[in-house]
């Protein structure tokens, strides 16, 4: 799939929990939000000298990245709880990070069949 199509298909999913999320589908997704949010910020230092944009991007992206997370959790075999390792400082996000990057289960689990 292209990466239009990823992230088309992430943003089509807005607040589905269920169900698998590829890799690519996740990190096209998750290079999205990092590039609108940093324009944003970067619009916000340069126009307006508050934080009022970037704080309303990052809260409209929020919910959908929750969920491509879950669902990327789901793919690799473990439960969306998974995602309080974010609350820890530093060392969850970075465990996270290796997590998401993960390969998927090659076979259906118990979170649906594998995407393609």
């Amino acid at each position: 799939m292209s990466f239009k199509s990823n992230v088309s298909l992430a943003m089509s999913k807005y607040s589905v929990l269920h169900g698998r999320a590829s890799r690519q589908e996740f990190w096209c997704f998750a290079a999205i939000f990092v590039l609108v949010n940093i324009v944003a910020v970067v619009f916000d230092l340069f126009f307006w000298g508050s934080p009022a944009l970037s704080l309303v991007v990052f809260l409209g992206f929020l919910l959908p990245f929750i969920c491509v997370s879950v669902r990327r959790f789901h793919d690799i075999g473990r439960s969306g709880r998974w995602l309080v390792l974010y609350l820890v400082p530093v060392l969850g996000a970075f465990a996270v990070l290796i997590m998401s990057a993960l390969p998927g289960v090659q076979q259906g689990n118990r979170y649906g069949p594998k995407p393609f």
